[in-house]
């Protein structure tokens, strides 16, 4: 009787949990994007376009591009602090595609600060909502401390290098493009959504955070994955499809346009201009342009500590003895991490799981038409010779905490590139890699005279400068008489500070710049040339910089690289002037209505808009005639509760579970099908090609 009670009990206490558990899951996305409040506006300015108030509505026509400008009825300024959305509902009644980019504003905006930001792409008589999931400054943030190791919170506070303040919103500016010059749209009042009340907060924050598969538990979302025996299924089942339409893929064997030109084989890839515009050339000769993702792997890690583990964070985590600790469990700068991606891939796909997943990546990629596994792929996907890769040496060689960002004349700067790269010498042979980053996003300064001076005297750098001045001035006394100083030795020349060093000596100094980081790139290149002899020098993710750094890269770097978060291609660092090929490292967009918390670093309304706006972006880099590829960052989606540096962004093709964003993916695989003929296409604009990508 005794055991009876107990197995019975044991069932009550289990129901009970499963219970509980069950009502934990009590948002659903579709609350959070409902529209709350509608702002009351009014027009400013519309430049040519006209603007009248038609049935609660704003109807908008003109020639495109448009500028439109809308501002509080009340003369004073918007306060959507109690919220944690704004959008605008808008219809395209012209018969072409129209852009809509849009910025909510602070006084004093600029594209760098005090602005949030927006883009739709609108179809033909769809309705669509141009989105801002909005950040707030980090001191603002009222919640639970164990969510401070996210940058995106579960309330829907969210960090961003971009400043903006959503108490103090004096305006709303729209700027519309369309394929055909025209613009006819119809546009609602702003909406705001997502409400930051106590109540809401409560059930988005409840423990645990992470459920058994590593997804916020507190949310669902459409098509949201319970259990592993539903990730069996749909997995499965996606990867089995993806298998199908590999087969069926039109490209060529490297990913290139199989049906187009055919130049040269020369059994490795090369750029080549045709007609004004570069071209990847694939090693059988086919044009190529790169469609890649970085990071493509089994990885979306977060930390595991004891505050989050005593707060219950997580639902499940394996242990020591479980086999899935081994699967799961790692270390960055020896912090723990447990990463759910690896062990849902184990449970799922079962024996040999590694292999099936690795295969799963290659198919999928080849199904979308996406050719290239970008920066940080794993080694393994790269040695599978299914895929072209790029490599990347990280420059732990490289100064980084100095004021300018490289060595070049320090002594065996070149002998250091060529040691770095050696561990790359199983790829040296290897037709299917593209070619190598050296470094990513470093920090060029904007001007290089207050860098020099802040080196020690015993910098190779700033030896350099000094020896470049005293060839210039034979003498010290000829150097005072030019810069009108009265140095005494001339290691007192760049001793001193900026606002001490005489006018004229950044006459001299500041156009080293480009000498130096000729150096660089010029030497990275030999090195290159040395160790993996006929694989492209792809630059160095240029991120910001002056336009002496692509000045200083023509003729060195084979494809000079940019990584570009913003709603179009652009290589800003290399002025209009300087022909050369042009790679885009990094890009993304991402939603905030899949559990994960942050937009990223360019926020979209949602996973539809996330791919129409994907397709712009391709759009823009195919009408530019510089720019050979773009990489999407990245495979898999961040973690919800953030990776070791905090970061928990929306970004991935696929989520944590290992399954696709449907929406996303099936725009990104109808783009790349037309993406080779757009390519070819003449005189295009960005909104002409995107018409043909989309449809």
């Amino acid at each position: 009787m005794l055991r009876i009670i107990m197995v019975v009990t044991t069932l009550l206490v289990l129901l009970f949990n499963q219970f509980v558990s069950a009502q934990q899951v009590v948002v659903e996305t579709k609350e959070l994007f409902k529209a709350e409040k509608s702002l009351t506006m009014k027009l400013k300015a519309a430049g040519k376009g006209k603007v009248e108030r038609v049935a609660n509505r704003w109807k908008i026509t003109g020639d495109a591009p448009l500028r439109v400008e809308f501002v509080p009825t009340d003369d004073t300024k918007w306060d959507i602090s109690a919220f944690r959305l704004a959008g605008v509902s808008l219809v395209n009644r012209d018969n072409g595609i129209t852009t809509i980019d849009g910025r909510l504003t602070n006084e004093k905006a600029t594209n760098w600060g005090n602005v949030a930001l927006g883009f739709a792409v609108a179809p033909t008589g769809e309705k669509v909502t141009l989105g801002f999931p909005f950040n707030m400054a980090e001191d603002r943030y009222q919640g639970p401390e164990i969510f401070k190791d996210q940058l995106a919170k579960p309330n829907g506070h969210r960090l961003h290098w971009r400043s903006f303040d959503p108490n103090v919103v004096t305006g709303f500016t729209i700027y519309i493009k369309s394929s055909t010059g025209k613009v006819n749209m119809l546009l609602d009042d702003l909406f705001l959504a997502w409400p930051a009340n106590s109540d809401l907060n409560q059930k988005m924050e409840k423990m645990p955070y992470l459920d058994t598969l590593g997804q916020v538990k507190a949310v669902s979302w459409p098509g949201k994955l319970n259990n592993i025996d539903e990730i069996k299924t749909v997995l499965i089942a996606e990867l089995a499809t993806a298998e199908k339409q590999a087969k069926e893929s039109k490209f060529s064997r490297f990913g290139g346009w199989k049906d187009g030109p055919k130049n040269k084989a020369t059994g490795h890839f090369r750029t080549e201009n045709i007609n004004g515009k570069w071209w990847l050339i694939d090693p059988e000769g086919h044009f190529f342009f790169s469609v890649g993702v970085c990071s493509a792997g089994n990885k979306s890690e977060t930390i595991v500590n004891r505050k989050r583990i005593e707060a219950g964070f997580f639902e499940f985590l394996p242990d020591s003895k479980d086999d899935l600790h081994l699967v799961g469990h790692g270390k960055h700068n020896n912090v723990n991490t447990i990463n759910f991606a690896a062990i849902n891939y184990a449970r799922s796909l079962g024996v040999d799981w590694q292999t099936k997943y690795r295969h799963g990546v290659h198919t999928r990629l080849r199904a979308w038409g996406m050719n290239t596994l970008g920066a940080w792929s794993d080694e393994t996907l790269q040695r599978d010779g299914r895929t072209p890769y790029t490599l990347i040496a990280s420059p732990g060689w490289l100064p980084s905490s100095k004021p300018l960002p490289a060595e070049p004349f320090k002594e065996g700067f070149e002998d250091d590139v060529v040691k770095t790269l050696q561990k790359f010498d199983w790829a040296k042979d290897d037709p299917f890699c593209l070619g190598i980053f050296i470094g990513n996003e470093l920090a060029w300064p904007d001007q290089f005279t207050p860098a020099v001076l802040q080196l020690e005297e015993t910098d190779p750098t700033k030896q350099w400068v000094l020896s470049m001045l005293q060839k210039k001035y034979s003498t010290l006394e000829e150097l005072n008489a030019s810069w009108k100083s009265a140095f005494t030795d001339w290691k007192q020349v760049l001793a001193g500070k900026l606002d001490t060093l005489p006018k004229a000596a950044s006459t001299d100094i500041e156009p080293l710049y480009l000498d130096f980081t000729t150096a660089y790139f010029s030497k990275c290149k030999a090195g290159i040339k040395k160790a993996l002899p006929n694989k492209l020098y792809l630059g160095c993710r240029t991120h910001r910089g002056p336009a002496v750094i692509g000045q200083a890269a023509v003729g060195h770097v084979d494809v000079f690289s940019v990584n570009c978060y913003e709603y179009n291609a652009r290589p800003s660092q290399i002025p209009a002037t300087v022909d050369m090929p042009v790679i885009i490292g990094e890009f993304h967009f991402c939603a905030v209505d899949r559990g994960i918390p942050s937009p990223g670093l360019q926020g979209s309304w949602d996973q539809r808009q996330r791919g129409l706006t994907y397709c712009n972006y391709l759009a823009s880099a195919l009408a530019d005639p510089r720019i050979v590829g773009v990489h999407w960052f990245q495979w898999t989606d961040h973690s919800a509760a953030g990776r070791y540096d905090r970061e928990n962004h929306q970004c991935g093709l696929i989520d944590v579970t290992g399954r696709s964003h449907p929406e996303f993916v099936e725009l990104v695989t109808n783009a790349t099908k037309f993406m080779y003929p757009a390519r070819k296409k003449e005189k295009q604009s960005t909104e002409q090609i995107l018409d043909m990508l989309v449809k």
